[in-house]
């Protein structure tokens, strides 16, 4: 019945539960058409019982799909509250994923921001043997994925990690450390996910530099499937949900408000 009701949450056994940071958790579950159809940069909708239903990317669909989320509000902590074998209900996937380009990419994560960029370091992987990413966040006890992307730096891929506190990694911010290395001419693509303002900032950069670039945007989303225009972008009236959340450098020029208003829930502009 489910299967011809695509816009229905389709009900799933939470397999695994791993505590990535003191906030953050990654809950894996068990759904074969996501492990298939999922591609990196891609979102599900996830519907918590008699909560609330709220989108979240895929951080990796091997060996199960997985979400990786932060403990913000009523819904996320209802997810973290949640145990293995417990059920949630998942639609999707939705949206525009990555493209996979470049002979030498430069991936860059800030916080939470790293969550749909692991999925994409695990398919890159298999592309490239010139990877580098940079995880950032304001100290070691808030990087994402720390432990997973320490394993791919045995695997051929250039970590660098940034903290703005210095307590790991690099000291300053993914952003300023990102622009540095891009000044060396040594990457072809871009990809990055965090708060606007940081990939607003290696955006300006990378069209000075000539380097195409592809981000991923967060908007409020209410339906995840371009109905409700909660997360238009002016002047285009580009919907996250459909025409993103992954946009080129094509289109993030043409966006006047990108890096500088969102709206609220009442769907009123607010500054970034």
């Amino acid at each position: 019945m489910q299967k011809n009701l695509p816009n229905r949450p389709h009900m799933v056994e939470i397999r695994q539960i791993e505590q990535e940071t003191p906030l953050i958790k990654t809950l894996s579950f068990s759904w074969k058409e996501i492990q298939e159809k999922a591609l990196p940069g891609q979102f599900v909708m996830v519907w918590i019982p008699k909560i609330d239903e709220i989108p979240l990317s895929l951080s990796e669909t091997s060996p199960y799909p997985s979400i990786t989320v932060k403990k913000v509000g009523t819904a996320t902590e209802a997810l973290h509250a949640l145990k293995e074998g417990d059920h949630i209900g998942i639609r999707g996937p939705y949206g525009h994923s990555f493209s996979l380009k470049g002979t030498s990419p430069l991936i860059v994560g800030g916080g939470i921001g790293m969550a749909p960029l692991l999925f994409l370091i695990h398919r890159l992987q298999k592309s490239t043997k010139n990877l580098t990413v940079i995880n950032g966040a304001r100290t070691k006890a808030e990087l994402l994925f720390l432990d997973k992307l320490q394993k791919s730096s045995n695997n051929g891929v250039k970590c660098i990690f940034a903290t703005d506190d210095g307590s790991f990694g690099e000291k300053g911010l993914a952003s300023h450390i990102a622009i540095q290395n891009l000044e060396k001419g040594n990457h072809d693509q871009v990809y990055v996910c965090g708060p606007e303002k940081m990939i607003y900032e290696i955006f300006l950069a990378t069209e000075s530099l000539q380097i195409p670039m592809q981000a991923s945007l967060e908007r409020l989303m209410k339906c995840g499937i371009g109905l409700c225009g909660q997360c238009c972008i002016d002047p285009l009236g580009y919907r996250v949900c459909i025409e993103g959340p992954v946009f080129n450098s094509e289109i993030l020029r043409k966006l006047s408000d990108f890096g500088k208003h969102r709206r609220d829930f009442g769907g009123r502009k607010i500054q970034i």
